[in-house]
């Protein structure tokens, strides 16, 4: 991807994080006391826990948002195999954001899924 495209890929990951949020602090207030935590390999939950449980993701979500956010502005912390190259420093953020893309947009799923799994009967 060329290098002036990549804001494309950060302002998506950051609207991910964003609606991680508002699923949260949107729907809390409508959850019953015991959600979903884990799910099984049919996508039926299989763990429980209590309602408050969705801010532990609020905050995951934001530390690595953060985080993955943070660290091509460092790069000097960024380990590469071999040699320091450009390139490989060049290729190892464009790692980075897809990582965060895609860390951000599984949980809008997994957030979605917990918050959402009582109006669809899937809730003892």
């Amino acid at each position: 991807m060329p290098k002036g495209l990549w804001w494309i890929v950060d302002i998506a990951s950051f609207c991910c994080w964003i609606a991680v949020l508002a699923l949260i602090f949107g729907r809390y207030d409508g959850l019953p006391e015991r959600i979903p935590t884990h799910f099984g390999l049919t996508g039926a939950p299989d763990g429980w826990g209590s309602r408050g449980s969705v801010f532990l993701l609020a905050v995951v979500a934001s530390i690595l948002q953060i985080m993955l956010t943070a660290a091509p502005f460092f790069p000097n912390s960024i380990n590469v195999l071999g040699e320091r190259t450009p390139a490989k420093i060049n290729a190892a953020i464009a790692m980075l954001r897809i990582v965060k893309l895609e860390t951000m947009t599984m949980m809008v799923f997994l957030v979605d899924g917990m918050t959402r799994a009582f109006h669809v009967g899937m809730v003892p």
